[in-house]
């Protein structure tokens, strides 16, 4: 396992950005909406779009925003009624 530190001027340690984490949501949600669990699949893409926001841009964000949106269209086609509802209440209907 790769290690999540690593040495910059002077003898200082800097923690290494997860690049994997928006993997592992996207990969969790996919998980969940196949276990039939669609709440716990719109958590996890609440999850993913924070640490969105906080990656600066690059093209790791770009193909992880991909994939949102790719999950959004998945989650409503398991439940178009449910999912605008859902929204409304949760960071995803905020406006960015």
């Amino acid at each position: 396992m790769a290690s999540q530190f690593r040495r910059i001027k002077d003898d200082a340690i800097q923690i290494k950005q997860h690049d994997g984490l928006p993997n592992k949501l996207l990969n969790a949600f996919h998980q969940a909406c196949d276990e039939g669990d669609p709440y716990c699949g719109l958590v996890l893409l609440e999850l993913l779009e924070l640490e969105l926001q906080s990656m600066a841009p690059s093209q790791l964000r770009t193909r992880a925003l991909e994939g949102l949106i790719m999950a959004y269209e998945k989650l409503w086609q398991l439940c178009p009624t449910a999912l605008p509802f859902a929204l409304r209440s949760t960071a995803c209907g905020l406006a960015h």
